[in-house]
């Protein structure tokens, strides 16, 4: 009974009083909104809303306005809410961990198939009020090895405040596409968080988008030099012709071998340039390789060895994940992993070559 009064007082505090302690509002938003596009976090305080923007590494405090006065929220958003929508930053409404009622449980390994129907009955077992007056997410961290039960965390928040909160968002002309907590590593697996769809897709459009564009410029780029190698070395081979017709006529010779020299640099300018798409491929299936959370600092390509230097949330994975590549073998750290300068990351020095086949 103390342990239901204990989660219905944790549950009432997103209304009424936060717990006083430190949060790291700058905390990142890119592992959990899995996104390339800037964010505009609107924070629920107590009392007010704090906006803030996430993009390039950086964050900027935009404005902080009072709950009490909805309008202070619509000026503030209006000149980001007033952008066409695939020009628009992402917006995300976060919440104060301590405001949510969070519960791990343990089901079946074979649960994991209808997780979603499982965790709904289990809210109302574990919430301390009906069920009618919640919200809940949840997400599975992974099979415990000791027990081999499925390890699942349930998280619980009270309806009004966050219904009060969406409803001054769209107010203001801004429909957020996630509702976060403010520690959240990535998104949940399920729930019925009040998200809406159509927000959700458009910043899945835009994600791809920017991903389809940078292919699409690398397609362009060695069509661009395929195009000019072909056109330069039909213009070599007329040239030859021509001087196979000239021999004879002195210092007409005299002038196309001039001309066939200068066409020969640009033919050997063209080969230079052809050896530079084997390296556009490696820049590319690196791209397609490394896990989300990485970053490279460093990249040097000689001949076929490759070394790489950069941060990474998942760099002990590195080297599985490179030598199951078509492209690359022999996949090694050049120097231990050491702690990096952004949170849960690791600073690698990765070298690797270029199958034979692959080139």
């Amino acid at each position: 009974m103390d342990g239901d009064k204990l989660g219905w007082t944790r549950l009432r505090a997103l209304g009424t009083t936060l717990a006083a302690t430190e949060i790291d509002w700058r905390r990142p938003l890119r592992p959990a909104l899995d996104s390339s596009q800037a964010v505009i976090a609107i924070d629920v305080l107590e009392t007010e809303f704090t906006i803030r923007q996430f993009a390039d590494g950086a964050v900027t405090q935009i404005a902080r306005c009072p709950r009490s006065d909805p309008e202070v929220l619509k000026r503030a958003l209006a000149p980001y809410a007033t952008k066409t929508w695939l020009l628009r930053d992402d917006f995300v409404l976060r919440f104060p961990a301590q405001t949510m009622l969070r519960r791990p449980i343990q089901l079946p390994a074979a649960a994991r198939g209808k997780l979603s129907d499982i965790v709904r009955h289990e809210v109302d077992r574990q919430s301390p009020v009906d069920s009618t007056l919640v919200y809940y997410d949840y997400r599975a961290t992974g099979i415990d090895p000791q027990t081999q039960q499925l390890d699942v965390i349930l998280r619980i928040v009270a309806r009004a405040p966050v219904d009060e909160a969406l409803a001054a968002c769209r107010a203001a002309g801004v429909v957020p596409c996630a509702l976060l907590a403010i520690d959240d590593e990535r998104l949940g697996d399920g729930g019925n968080l009040p998200v809406d769809r159509t927000a959700v897709l458009q910043a899945q459009i835009k994600r791809h988008l920017v991903t389809a564009l940078a292919l699409s410029a690398v397609i362009l780029a060695i069509a661009c030099l395929a195009a000019l190698y072909f056109r330069n070395q039909a213009a070599t081979d007329e040239l030859m012709d021509r001087v196979a017709r000239a021999r004879f006529q002195g210092r007409q010779v005299e002038r196309l071998e001039r001309d066939i020299e200068g066409t020969r640099k640009a033919e050997m300018s063209l080969f230079a340039q052809k050896r530079d798409l084997k390296t556009l491929r490696i820049i590319a299936e690196i791209t397609r390789v490394l896990p989300e959370g990485s970053f490279l600092s460093e990249l040097h390509v000689r001949g076929d060895d490759v070394e790489l230097i950069g941060l990474s949330k998942s760099a002990a994975s590195l080297i599985a994940q490179f030598d199951s590549s078509p492209l690359f073998a022999n996949a090694q750290f050049r120097a231990p992993l050491t702690q990096g300068p952004l949170p849960a990351t690791d600073r690698f020095d990765l070298a690797f070559r270029v199958r034979e086949g692959g080139r």
